[in-house]
């Protein structure tokens, strides 16, 4: 009876050791950081379109089944659009709502994201476009920061961000490819040039 009692002893401790190894790494300075880059071989005004076109965005992210504004700006302009999405992942399917923060047109946008339901179960992230102009090519880097809310997320924090910038680098592969299957489109000559 005493090698049972020592047995489920050492399974209970086992458990409650991997629970707190779990706890401390989701502690560390890049907890929730995501960061991918891709090159594509387009120029950064036709690689924007596929950041802003909420039907281009539909087919290089994966998951993504709905998207749609939910309040423009107030100045008219694109900082301040709010939008909700639902993405599925996983066998998981979750609702966000979406702020940007910035917007520099062909170069750079910052979203604010935010899980939709229950709190304990969420996250919020920033996620950050920014792209480079490699003379007529493209790097495009995708930096994200999640935070997560609720017992569960936060412990698995090292077991779901690695997950996540798997995914961020099968989107942006899948951006790349469907970016350089368009023709070059044709920038407009400036005056003088």
């Amino acid at each position: 009876m005493k090698w049972i009692v020592g047995i489920l002893g050492g399974l209970i401790g086992l458990v409650v050791l991997c629970i707190l190894g779990l706890w401390v790494y989701g502690l560390r300075v890049e907890a929730g950081h995501s960061v991918e880059e891709v090159v594509i071989d387009r120029p950064p005004a036709q690689v924007f379109l596929w950041l802003t076109d909420d039907n281009r965005l539909k087919k290089w992210i994966g998951g993504l089944a709905e998207i749609h504004e939910v309040a423009a700006p107030p100045n008219g302009g694109e900082i301040g659009r709010k939008f909700r999405m639902t993405e599925s992942y996983q066998g998981q399917s979750v609702q966000m709502e979406a702020v940007t923060t910035k917007f520099e047109q062909d170069r750079a946008i910052s979203i604010d994201v935010s899980s939709i339901g229950d709190a304990s179960n969420g996250f919020t992230e920033t996620v950050d476009y920014t792209l480079t102009d490699l003379g007529g090519r493209t790097r495009i880097r995708l930096d994200g920061r999640a935070r997560y809310t609720g017992f569960v997320p936060r412990l698995l924090e090292p077991i779901i961000t690695p997950e996540a910038t798997k995914k961020l680098g099968e989107d942006l592969a899948r951006l790349k490819s469907l970016v350089e299957a368009e023709p070059v489109a044709v920038q407009p000559k400036i005056k003088g040039s």
